[in-house]
């Protein structure tokens, strides 16, 4: 999401972020990373373990995020 699309981050509706890696993701607590960008309410966020290799060679997460431009 950028402000070239005329949207960002406040703007985002639902989060999923699917890990190879779930002891990694417990450990780096990406909610924590996450809020400092939402001084609100975070969206909705799911986060379901799948079994990898992701289709980005080292890659140990996979983000799908919905958004929406204000106004339209």
């Amino acid at each position: 999401m950028s402000e070239a699309t005329g949207t960002s981050l406040e703007d985002l509706c639902k989060r999923q972020a699917f890990h190879d890696n779930f002891p990694w993701f417990a450990e780096t607590t990406m909610r924590d990373e996450w809020a400092p960008h939402f001084p609100g309410e975070m969206p909705t966020s799911m986060t379901p373990p799948v079994s990898g290799p992701l289709v980005m060679p080292d890659a140990n997460i996979a983000l799908d995020r919905i958004g929406y431009i204000p106004g339209r």
